[in-house]
């Protein structure tokens, strides 16, 4: 996932994106990664 999020992170600030407002998206992406992982292990 970390992965994904750093590379992602690379690709906005090529186009420009503050780092400011990646931060912020990357906690918000981590926390519902963490949500829905959650989620899925308590379901099986």
């Amino acid at each position: 996932m970390s992965l994904i999020l750093n590379i992602l992170r690379e690709m906005l600030e090529y186009f420009g994106v503050p780092v400011e407002q990646l931060e912020v998206t990357s906690a918000y992406l981590s926390s519902l990664w963490k949500k829905e992982t959650g989620r899925n292990l308590r379901s099986t």
